[in-house]
C-alpha cells in the first residue's frame, strides 16, 4: 500500500514533469522537467536578493548575457569556474540533402557555440538526479512491499 504522504510527494514530482513536443527527438525521454525562463530567473534572484529591485536584477542579467554574447561573437572562450565553459566550434561547409526532395543543398561554414558543464555542476546535477531516482524507487518499493 502506498502511503498518502509518499503519494502526494510522488504527484508533486509528476506534476513538475511535462510531455515533450511531438517535434522533439525520439531519443529523448518522454517526460522532461520544465525549463526556467529568463523572467523566472529574474524572479528567483529578486527573491534571494532583497536589497536589489527587480529592475536592477534584470539589468544585471541582461548586461551579463550581452557581455557573454559579445565575447563569443568576438571568438573568445568563456569559463565560469564551478559552472562550465562556453567554446566555439567551427563547422566547415558541407553538402547536405533536402529530406523532402532528396536534392543536394550546400550548407555554408558556420561557428557554433557549445557549453561544457564544469565538474561541480555535473556533480550537483547528478546528485539531485540520484536523490530523485532513489525517492521514486523507494516509493515504488513501498508500494510493492507494504
Amino acid at each position: 500500500m502506498l502511503h498518502v504522504d509518499h503519494f502526494s510527494s510522488f504527484l508533486e514530482v509528476v506534476a513538475r514533469m511535462r510531455p515533450l513536443s511531438a517535434s522533439s527527438s525520439p531519443k529523448r525521454r518522454f517526460f522532461a522537467t520544465p525549463s526556467m525562463t529568463k523572467s523566472e530567473l529574474i524572479e528567483n534572484l529578486k527573491s534571494k536578493l532583497d536589497c536589489l529591485s527587480a529592475d536592477d536584477v534584470e539589468a544585471a542579467i541582461n548586461a551579463t548575457l550581452d557581455l557573454m554574447r559579445d565575447k563569443l561573437a568576438q571568438g573568445e572562450r568563456i569559463e565560469i569556474r564551478g559552472f562550465g565553459s562556453f567554446t566555439l566550434h567551427d563547422h566547415p561547409p558541407c553538402l547536405a540533402r533536402n529530406p523532402k526532395t532528396g536534392e543536394p543543398v550546400e550548407v555554408g561554414a558556420r561557428r557554433i557555440p557549445r557549453f561544457k558543464p564544469g565538474k561541480a555542476l555535473r556533480d550537483r546535477v547528478d546528485s539531485a538526479w540520484q536523490d530523485e531516482r532513489q525517492f521514486l524507487n523507494g516509493t515504488a518499493d513501498e508500494q510493492c512491499h507494504t
